[in-house]
């Protein structure tokens, strides 16, 4: 599928795109609040300050890709693959992350209040500055992972 198929049926109110495979496309600024996108392979794909607010990917794959200052608020990425992925100044408040591999990602400054991060691997990830408050970190791996700065108030 072609971005452009993708941009005209949402737009006519198609929301199911699970098991997609776009790699490595743009859609920097893209507003695509409340879409399905579980299964998807979005690997090297350009996000930044897009909308994907209250989406859904579980178990996508966006290793590599770029969500720059993107708005991830109440966004689910239960077991999906962020490795090395680019989250600097994301907004992921209240987002489910659950269980998701986050190695080698950049969240500097990004905004993580009240996130599930249940389980998540954030081997090697640079959380320099971020918004950890009231965030769920049960089980997490957080080793070798810079937290220089960040706000860890009320964290579980």
């Amino acid at each position: 599928m072609e971005t452009s198929e993708l941009f005209e049926r949402y737009a006519i109110g198609q929301r199911n795109f699970n098991w997609i495979e776009l790699n490595g496309v743009n859609l920097a600024k893209a507003a695509l609040p409340r879409i399905l996108l579980s299964r998807a392979r979005l690997i090297g794909v350009n996000l930044e300050r897009a909308d994907l607010t209250q989406a859904h990917l579980m178990k996508a794959n966006l290793s590599r890709s770029n969500f720059r200052s993107a708005n991830l608020t109440e966004i689910t990425l239960i077991k999906a693959n962020l490795t090395a992925a680019n989250l600097q100044q994301a907004r992921l408040v209240n987002a489910n992350l659950s269980r998701a591999l986050l190695c080698q990602t950049n969240l500097t400054g990004a905004n993580l209040e009240r996130a599930d991060l249940t389980g998540v691997d954030l081997t090697d990830s640079d959380l320099r500055a971020a918004n950890l408050t009231g965030a769920i970190l049960n089980h997490a791996n957080l080793t070798r992972a810079n937290l220089e700065g960040a706000n860890l108030e009320d964290i579980e």
